[in-house]
């Protein structure tokens, strides 16, 4: 074991029976649940890859949900205006906010996607 490991194993002997249960029954809902995260995560980007290849060319790249949870995305339905490839408006967002330039920029390098 390591040191760290160490640690972690003192600091759980630490805790009292309610919270070492709390704690494992957290790592077993974690090793369930972390397939399904990414089983959804692929089926988005599967999506989202779909509709890139029927997107129209001049039509914004700016990919929207209409929820928090991600459900019903699609892009956005303006046309493109910018060199881009973003309507005002999203373009205009992306560059109030530079960092948000920067994590689409990333995406689009990342993921093929425009």
């Amino acid at each position: 074991m390591t040191g760290d490991e160490n640690d972690l194993l003192a600091l759980f002997r630490e805790l009292n029976t309610e919270n070492r249960a709390r704690l494992l029954n957290s790592a077993r809902l974690y090793t369930y649940l972390e397939p399904v995260r990414a089983r959804a995560e692929f089926f988005r980007q599967a999506e989202r890859e779909a509709a890139d290849l029927t997107r129209d060319p001049r039509q914004c790249s700016e990919w929207i949900s209409d929820d928090a949870y991600g459900r019903n995305a699609r892009y956005c339905s303006r046309k493109a205006t910018r060199d881009d490839g973003y309507c005002t408006q999203h373009h205009d967002r992306l560059e109030r906010w530079p960092g948000l330039k920067a994590e689409k920029e990333r995406e689009t390098g990342a993921s093929g996607c425009q």
